[in-house]
C-alpha cells in the first residue's frame, strides 16, 4: 500500500516533522498526542472488560437455556445417538435454534475481543514510538521473566507476563468452536431418521471408521489453515507497520 510506512517515518508522516528537526511547537503537539494515546489506551482496556462482561451474560443465558431444554427433552432416557434421533422434530428445531444463538453470541464475542485488542495495541504502538521523547523507554521496558522470581507454570504462585486479553480471546474462540460443532450436529440431526439409527446399531465399526476419517480430515484442515495463516503473516510483515486512513 502506498500509504504504509514504518517507525523511521512516523514523526514525518504523523506530525509533518522529522524526529531530528522537532521545534518547540511540534514538541508540544507531540506531547499532547502522547498523553492522549495513554488516555485512549486506558479507555480501550476498560471497554474490553465491560464488553466481555456484557457478552458473558448473553452466552451464559443461551447455554443455560440450551442445557435446560435438552435435559427436559431427554428426561429419564439414556443419552445415545439413537435417542437423539428419536427426539420430536419440534424439539430438534428448538435445540438447533438455541445452539445457533449460542454460536452467534460466541462469534460476536470473539470478533469484539479481536477488535478491542487491535485498538489497544494500536495506542500502545503509538506510545512506544513517542515515549522516547518524554519518558525514555519506561513503557517498553519490562521485568525479565527468565529469572527465578517468575515461573510460567500454572501450578505455582509466581507471577508471569501472561497476556490476560489473549487468554480471554482464546477462551472465546474455544466457546465459539464448541457452539459451532453443537449447531452443526443439531442441523444434521434434523435429517436423520430411525433407518439411520438402525444402520448405526448394525454397523457400529463402519460408522466408527467414517467418524474417525471425518475427524482426521478436520484436524488436517485446521493444520493446513494454521500453516497458511503463518505464511500470510510473514508476507504481511514485509509491508509497512503503519498506514493512514483516507
Amino acid at each position: 500500500m502506498s500509504n504504509c510506512f514504518n517507525d523511521d517515518e512516523y514523526f514525518e508522516k504523523v506530525f509533518d516533522s522529522a524526529k531530528n528537526r522537532i521545534d518547540s511547537s511540534d514538541y508540544k503537539k507531540i506531547e499532547k498526542a502522547f498523553e492522549l494515546a495513554h488516555d485512549v489506551r486506558k479507555f480501550e482496556i476498560e471497554l474490553f472488560w465491560k464488553r466481555g462482561t456484557y457478552f458473558w451474560a448473553f452466552i451464559l443465558a443461551s447455554f443455560t437455556a440450551y442445557f435446560m431444554l435438552f435435559e427436559k427433552i431427554l428426561g429419564d432416557k439414556c443419552l445415545t445417538l439413537c435417542t437423539l434421533i428419536r427426539f420430536p422434530s419440534l424439539s430438534k428445531i428448538l435445540l438447533l435454534l438455541l445452539s445457533c444463538m449460542c454460536f452467534i453470541f460466541c462469534i460476536s464475542w470473539v470478533l469484539i475481543n479481536k477488535g478491542s485488542k487491535f485498538w489497544q495495541k494500536n495506542w500502545e504502538a503509538h506510545i512506544d514510538v513517542m515515549e522516547d521523547l518524554f519518558s525514555g523507554k519506561l513503557y517498553k521496558t519490562i521485568l525479565n521473566t527468565e529469572t527465578d522470581e517468575f515461573d510460567k507454570s500454572a501450578l505455582r504462585k509466581s507471577a508471569y507476563d501472561y497476556s490476560v486479553t489473549k487468554i480471554t480471546t482464546v477462551t472465546s474462540i474455544i466457546l465459539m468452536v464448541v457452539s459451532a460443532v453443537l449447531s452443526i450436529f443439531h442441523f444434521i440431526l434434523l435429517f436423520l431418521n430411525k433407518r439411520f439409527c438402525q444402520f448405526v446399531q448394525n454397523n457400529e465399526q463402519i460408522f466408527a471408521k467414517i467418524l474417525g476419517i471425518l475427524i482426521s480430515a478436520l484436524i488436517l484442515f485446521c493444520i493446513y489453515k494454521l500453516k497458511a495463516c503463518k505464511g500470510n503473516l510473514e508476507e504481511k510483515q514485509k509491508q509497512g507497520k503503519w498506514r493512514q486512513r483516507k
